[in-house]
C-alpha cells in the first residue's frame, strides 16, 4: 500500500525529514520518500504499517514544543 501525506506548513522540510527518519526506524518501513517541492511524504509498505506511519507522522508534525 502507498500513502501520500502532505507536510504541514508549520514545519520545515528538514524537520519533516527528521520525523520521517524517526517513523521509518520505529516501524521498520520498507520505503519512504519525500517530495520537497510538493511538500508531500510517501509511505509504502503493508497496509497496517503504512496507515500507522501516516498516523504517527501526522501526530508528530502537529505537536511542537513551545518555549
Amino acid at each position: 500500500m502507498a500513502i501520500a501525506v502532505p507536510i504541514p506548513d508549520r514545519i520545515t522540510v528538514q524537520e519533516a525529514q527528521e520525523l520521517l527518519t524517526a517513523v521509518q526506524q520505529m516501524l521498520e518501513l520498507r520505503r519512504i520518500s519525500m517530495d520537497a517541492g510538493k511538500r508531500t511524504v510517501y509511505f509504502r509498505d503493508s497496509a497496517p504499517k503504512a496507515l500507522a506511519a501516516r498516523q504517527i507522522f501526522t501526530s508528530l508534525s502537529r505537536s511542537r514544543a513551545q518555549l
